[in-house]
This record gives structure tokens, C-alpha cells and sequence, in this order.
């Protein structure tokens, strides 16, 4: 039985593969299509058309058809140079994982900050872990009177993290009101830890020449590095992450937040724009939320920054690429976190030629 088990699994998902492909390009049409047709020029049918034919001829699925701006001609002209997260995160990062053995700690935020501890690189200190029975590391057994950002120890996207503002006399409040006292919140934070530990940390405030684009969040800086051909860091792509709306927490795309290209040379930022699914936000010269300009603003103590990258990946030599979450503070760019299987599709949404065709491509051949 298990040797037709394989081919019949085969068989089915080629049966279900066009169904799926013409589902999801008739929805997308629907949610997307007005919008794009307005910016863009192409019609509705004709991004249907588009959809079908990338998907059938390119492997590009519909999603990615509008993540990439695949709507433009030029753009549509180079759709294969640009990397889908079936290629990178199922595909070839798995096949480098295998050729190259990686033992530092990326995944664990608490083994991450004590590894760049020891490496001597900035990054957020950890008040304590909370685990279902207890919080483990708290000096007196107690929350400090700091405003704080809590998350999952090995999750990623900003999914579970939340925010809680000191006030006074032990009292917390989260952005949507919630009103704790201290031993409650402890409590909270044990009773929310049931199915993974969670760290506590302090909250850390943007830098003001940058505050009024992070929305009451901590705005950071994805960059994305890669060893090159003499196995030295180098940098591929860098985007800046901003929160907008009734999100006061986190800065990920993946949490609603949106993002601007920030020019290696020059630190400079782009237009901003989301994930790019929905249609309905489109390219923001302006933040949304605050009305603060956007594209043209410069980051602060931008070399900085990248030199952190820099030194960053030295720390973390047996990785191939990674990409960096760097908070720029006052006092200086700060590691926040790692990511050892960085989603390139928030990098090439900005792209105007995929990272396929350009020194990430290259590089990640290189190394094959």
C-alpha cells in the first residue's frame, strides 16, 4: 500500500493545482483588481489573464503576482528573476542548511541575546522568562517599574508579542486599555505561557528623528546579510519597517505594518508600502498614521548600522544569510533579532528586478 501511497498524492495534487491557481486568481482579481487597474493601467481581465498564464508558465503563484507588482509590464518582463518563498524558505535554504551545519542561535531569543552578549554586540538586556509556574530571572521576584515588550521565545512575525506601559504605583496599561497591576500581570504573562516560555524585556523607543514614522512602536531596520565567496558578511538588501493604525506594538509586514527600501549606499528610504495582497494601501510618500514624510527621509547613524550587521554575521559565521532586525535608538543601533530563514518577499517588493538576477542570486549559487 505505501508504494502507491507517493503517486497517488502526486496525482491528486496535479488534479487540484489548476483548480487552486484559477480560485485564487478570480479572487484576487476581485479584491485587487480595481485598484490596480487604477495605478497601474492594467485592466482586470488582463491581470486574470496574467495570473493564469505566470502561474502556468512561470510557477508564479497569483498571490505573488501582486507582492511583486508583476502588474507592471517591465516588471512582468523579468518575473523569474524573482524569488518565491517555495524557492528560498522549501527550497534552497533547506538545501544549504544541509551542506552547512549551524549550531549558534538564531531561533531562541534568550540564547540570542546572550550569544551577542558575548560577542560584545548591542542588543535588547532580558528582564526575565515567563514559563506556565513561574518568571524565572526577575531581580526582588518582581516586574521592574519600566515600561515592557513581551514575546514568544522562538516565534517570529510579531505574532504574541504585546506591549505594557508602566504608569505608576506597579500599574501596566496595554495599548488597547488593558489595566494591570503588577502580580496580575505576572500572572498574564504565566497564564499566556502555557505553550511556549515568553521573554521580558524593557520597550525601547525609537530614535526621535524617526519617531513620528513608528506609530508608538519600535521601528526597525530588516537587513538582509549574506557570506560572500571568501566567506566575509556582506550586505544584500535593507528595509525599514514602520506600524500604522491601531497597531502599537510590533513593525512587522506580516502584522499589518508596511515598509520602505532603504538605499545601502545612502540610507535613504523609498516610498512605503505593505505586503502588497491587498491593494488598498498602494505606495505611501507619507505616513499614514502621523502624515510625516517618508520617502527621502534619511536613517540615522545609518554606517552604524550596517557596520552592525556586519559584525553581527562574524558573531554568527556559520550562517550563510541572515537577516537582522536592528532598532536604531538614541543612542545607537541595537540588535534586536536574527532570522536564519529570511522572507526575501518583503525586500523584492520593492525591487524592480527580483534578487534572482542580482548578488543575493549569486551568491546563494555560489554556495551550492
Amino acid at each position: 500500500m505505501e508504494r502507491w501511497q507517493d503517486p497517488v498524492e502526486v496525482l491528486i495534487a496535479i488534479l487540484i493545482f489548476p483548480i487552486g491557481i484559477l480560485i485564487s486568481a478570480i479572487y484576487l482579481s476581485l479584491r485587487n483588481g480595481r485598484s490596480i487597474s487604477q495605478t497601474s493601467g492594467t485592466s482586470i481581465p488582463r491581470q486574470f489573464i496574467d495570473q493564469i498564464w505566470l502561474a502556468c508558465s512561470r510557477g508564479i503563484l497569483p498571490p505573488w503576482y501582486y507582492v511583486f507588482s508583476l502588474y507592471f509590464g517591465k516588471r512582468r518582463q523579468v518575473a523569474e528573476s524573482f524569488l518565491q518563498r517555495c524557492e528560498t524558505k522549501s527550497g534552497v535554504y533547506i538545501l544549504l542548511k544541509r551542506q552547512r551545519s549551524s549550531w549558534s542561535p538564531l531561533g531562541d531569543k534568550q540564547a540570542f541575546a546572550h550569544h551577542c552578549e558575548r560577542w560584545r554586540l548591542p542588543t535588547v538586556p532580558i528582564f526575565g522568562v515567563a514559563y506556565p509556574d513561574r518568571i524565572e530571572g526577575l531581580a526582588g521576584s518582581r516586574l521592574p517599574s519600566h515600561d515592557l515588550f513581551v514575546k514568544p521565545i522562538d516565534r517570529c512575525g510579531g505574532r504574541g508579542a504585546e506591549r505594557w506601559d508602566y504608569v505608576d504605583e506597579e500599574i501596566f496599561v496595554r495599548p488597547d486599555g488593558l489595566r494591570l497591576s503588577s502580580a496580575a500581570l505576572m500572572q498574564h504573562l504565566m497564564l499566556n505561557s502555557a505553550d511556549v516560555p515568553r521573554i521580558i524585556q524593557p520597550r525601547l523607543l525609537t530614535h526621535p528623528a524617526l519617531a513620528d514614522l513608528a506609530n508608538g512602536a519600535l521601528a526597525t531596520v530588516r537587513v538582509l546579510t549574506c557570506l560572500n565567496e571568501q566567506e566575509e558578511p556582506e550586505l544584500m538588501a535593507a528595509l525599514f519597517r514602520m506600524a500604522y493604525g491601531n497597531n502599537h506594538t510590533v513593525d512587522n509586514l506580516h502584522a499589518g505594518g508596511i515598509g520602505s527600501r532603504v538605499e545601502l549606499a545612502t540610507g535613504e528610504l523609498s516610498a512605503a508600502t505593505n505586503l502588497g495582497m491587498v491593494a488598498n494601501i498602494g505606495w505611501l510618500a507619507r505616513h499614514p498614521t502621523s502624515g510625516a514624510a517618508i520617502e527621502g527621509r534619511v536613517i540615522p547613524r545609518w554606517p552604524e548600522v550596517c557596520a552592525l550587521a556586519k559584525r553581527a554575521h562574524q558573531a554568527f559565521s556559520d550562517r550563510l544569510f541572515v537577516g537582522w532586525d536592528i532598532a536604531v535608538l538614541c543612542d545607537g543601533p541595537c540588535l534586536v533579532e536574527g532570522n536564519y530563514g529570511p522572507d526575501v518577499d518583503i525586500m523584492q517588493r520593492h525591487c524592480s528586478i527580483g534578487l534572482c538576477n542580482q548578488r543575493f542570486g549569486q551568491l546563494l549559487a555560489w554556495h551550492l
